[in-house]
């Protein structure tokens, strides 16, 4: 059986601008980052927290970069060379990301 290996999406860059390019700043991200851990019951300024809303926006950037990518450009990659195969190609070690848009929640898997 043949094995192909995929190679990673490569994550946003943390600049200024939203990774899915509509109007709302990265520091206007980190504001709303901060506000939660507020809401929550934390210091936002405590020590440990100090670069958290950093992490968080770019956690969130990597996690939603898929909306940056066109899904007929990824679905139309094609290979010619096709003869003499006789069984099935296998893909592995694919990382598998969702987010439930309801709860925001982030589910992580290989397949």
């Amino acid at each position: 059986m043949s094995t192909i290996k995929l190679r990673q999406p490569q994550s946003c860059e943390a600049d200024r601008t939203s990774p899915i390019g509509n109007n709302v700043s990265k520091p206007e991200a980190e504001d709303a980052v901060r506000t939660l851990i507020s809401w929550l019951g934390d210091d936002p300024s405590r020590e440990g927290l100090l670069e958290t809303r950093g992490r968080v926006t770019k956690a969130f950037a990597e996690w939603f970069s898929g909306y940056r990518q066109d899904p007929a450009e990824v679905l139309a990659k094609t290979f010619q060379e096709v003869e003499n195969y006789r069984e099935p190609v296998m893909l592995r070690g694919i990382r598998f990301e969702s987010c439930c848009e309801h709860q925001q929640f982030l589910q992580l898997a290989m397949a």
